[in-house]
């Protein structure tokens, strides 16, 4: 088992809980890409990304996959958090279908298509 009460005792050190006001100083963010997200989506370490993600004010998941962006969805919706998605093409139709609410910023046939294909569909000019 992967040693969550270390991370916890971690973030907690730093002052990151995820229960403090906005303003408070005690922020943090996570910064991951493609190459490590596939090792951090794997079942084992899939609820401490949640854990820690959900403790930082912010998530950016750069250079990932079309999949990577599905599962991440995925798995902060199983938390039972609200997501929202922005995509820009084809690419990101997976995160849009997954997320509660999907946006599309891209103005063309591909917004069509993408729009077909998704709960909730707005353009953005």
């Amino acid at each position: 088992m992967f040693p969550c009460a270390q991370i916890d005792a971690a973030l907690a050190a730093s002052g990151t809980t995820g229960d403090e006001p906005q303003g408070s100083g005690h922020e943090a963010a996570l910064i991951i890409d493609g190459r490590a997200l596939t090792f951090a989506l794997a079942e084992l370490l899939a609820p401490v990304l949640l854990r820690v993600g959900l403790r930082c004010k912010a998530v950016v998941c750069c250079r990932v996959s079309p999949l990577q962006k599905a599962q991440v969805t995925t798995l902060v919706r199983s938390h039972g958090r609200i997501t929202l998605a922005i995509g820009d093409g084809a690419n990101d139709v997976g995160m849009i279908q997954r997320a509660h609410i999907g946006k599309l910023a891209y103005v063309q046939l591909q917004h069509l298509r993408c729009c077909l294909t998704t709960r909730f569909c707005s353009r953005v000019l």
